[in-house]
């Protein structure tokens, strides 16, 4: 991308194209992230209360003292202006490549050193630098930076995790997925990038976060604690969280149900074990279990249902199939 249009952009001077072209171009995570660098060192420009002024005058005598300005000076500053103007501008494009280690004639990146962590079949707890702890979910990946900027907290998710992030009121916090942008300051709240990158689930269990497009940033909305939202690509859904919802039942190890449907509960099992379990009749959907589970096998779970509700479960191509006695 060439940082003159991302400047004029910013400007409010871009052209219709060039608008479309940053669109495009910031539809990737990795350079919406770029893009808020350089927007947040712009801003940061613009608060500066020493704006470079430029004295021709003064800078023309010292070419040349030998000349005398009188009559022309007027049209020889006049003639200055434009290549003092482009000469500042190139100034603000090479500061800011500087800022974000960027070589803006290759086109590469040489951002900051980044950890990436990635889970396979197993769980795994990662502490920030900051602090902040987050627990993965199996096959997940979270990047981020060695060390924080002064002004912010980024980390890129794919998959599912849970977070505690340290309050800190000065630097905000935020999760970028394919989809979504989380922003909190400190609180705890469950991510999970389901369906290949086709939706988004937050569940937030304390403190106050902000949830957004990715792509659309005008698409947010504001969740407090118990309060859940999904993301696809063209819906953005606020709502309770269900008390019956086992979301976190992979961090915990630990599996609730009150009065919940039986269907329900097939289902819950069937993520937590990875095990496709069904029901013989949609007659059996009518009956209700209240137990809980804390990290006890799936035979044993199973027993517990047949004892409960007087059931009896067979295997059948892989499947495991409940019937009524």
């Amino acid at each position: 991308m060439d940082y003159s249009k991302i400047i004029k952009y910013l400007k409010n001077e871009a052209s219709e194209q060039e608008i479309n072209e940053i669109i495009d171009w910031k539809s990737d995570l990795k350079n919406q992230l770029k893009f808020d660098e350089i927007k947040q060192i712009w801003e940061t420009s613009k608060k500066t209360k020493q704006v470079f002024q430029p004295d021709t005058r003064k800078a023309w005598e010292n070419i040349n003292p030998s000349i005398k300005v009188e009559d022309k000076e007027k049209s020889v500053i006049k003639r200055f202006y434009p290549y003092a103007a482009i000469a500042a501008g190139f100034l603000l494009i090479f500061t800011i490549a500087w800022f974000l280690k960027i070589n803006p004639y290759s086109g590469q990146n040489t951002e900051q050193n980044w950890i990436t962590v990635n889970t396979l079949e197993e769980n795994k707890k990662v502490i920030l630098p900051d602090g902040t702890q987050i627990w993965l979910n199996k096959n997940t990946s979270i990047k981020y930076p060695e060390s924080f900027n002064k002004t912010n907290r980024k980390v890129k998710l794919n998959g599912e995790a849970f977070f505690e992030v340290a309050h800190n009121r000065k630097k905000p916090f935020k999760v970028y997925t394919e989809l979504s942008v989380t922003q909190v300051l400190g609180t705890s709240f469950n991510i999970d990038t389901k369906d290949q990158s086709n939706k988004t689930e937050i569940n937030v269990i304390s403190g106050k976060v902000a949830f957004s497009d990715s792509k659309n940033t005008s698409r947010k909305v504001v969740l407090t604690k118990n309060e859940k939202a999904v993301i696809t690509n063209s819906n953005l859904i606020k709502d309770k969280i269900d008390p019956n919802m086992n979301f976190l039942a992979w961090k915990t190890k630990t599996l609730r149900f009150n009065q919940t449907p039986l269907n329900e509960v097939c289902d819950h099992l069937s993520e937590y074990y990875n095990q496709e379990i069904l029901l013989e009749n949609e007659n059996m959907e009518g009956l209700e279990l209240t137990a809980s589970f804390h990290e006890q096998s799936l035979e044993d779970v199973l027993d517990v249902i047949n004892l409960t509700l007087d059931t009896k479960y067979e295997i059948k191509n892989s499947s495991i199939i409940l019937k009524q006695l």
